[in-house]
């Protein structure tokens, strides 16, 4: 063993791993959490049609509720390698079905500053960059309006009305920058 086996063996005594999806200990994501992670996409509907198709990985519940939480509220950003890596195969996945371009950029879904802030950083943003894909964060929300959490669908909805602003000139540059997009 050398001195960083050592190092790792004393963190984990003091400062114990634990599976984000179900609290296994001395893992980041248990096996069977990983598992559950890596559901084929399926197209999903939406009540307003954005004119994209738009893909799930499966229901906000279990494993992948668990998950998310203890990263955007309990600060495991241990997980954002693995969701990184959910999320590039979904895309991989996809674009061998031919369901989608091989060039894409990845829009991260805004987060407000203030809860970017409280939670270390923008935690979407992040999952997006670790997964290798090109990224462009250019959408983002204004801080009027309550936070989402405990709020339904309709409440969210009608909360962000207005919220939501596009960085144009970023836009304009990825556009002329980008391969993909010429």
């Amino acid at each position: 063993m050398g001195f960083s086996d050592y190092l790792a063996a004393a963190l984990e005594l003091a400062l114990p791993k634990t599976c984000a999806g179900c609290g296994a200990g001395g893992v980041v994501l248990c096996a069977t959490c990983r598992q559950e992670w890596s559901a084929i996409p399926n197209q999903i509907s939406t009540r307003i049609d954005p004119g994209i198709p738009v893909w799930s990985l499966g229901v906000l519940g279990g494993v992948r509720r668990r998950t998310i939480i203890n990263l955007k509220e309990r600060g495991r950003v241990d997980v954002i390698p693995y969701l990184g890596a959910v999320m590039r195969a979904a895309v991989e996945y996809l674009q061998a079905r031919g369901e989608m371009d091989t060039n894409i950029i990845l829009v991260p879904a805004p987060t407000k500053k203030s809860s970017a802030a409280a939670r270390g950083g923008d935690v979407v943003t992040r999952v997006c960059y670790a997964s290798g894909l090109t990224t462009v964060p250019v959408v983002h929300l204004s801080e009027t309006g309550k936070d989402a959490v405990g709020l339904s669908a309709a409440e969210r909805w009608r909360n962000r009305l207005g919220a939501v602003q596009i960085d144009e000139i970023k836009v304009k540059k990825t556009y002329w920058s980008c391969a993909c997009c010429r």
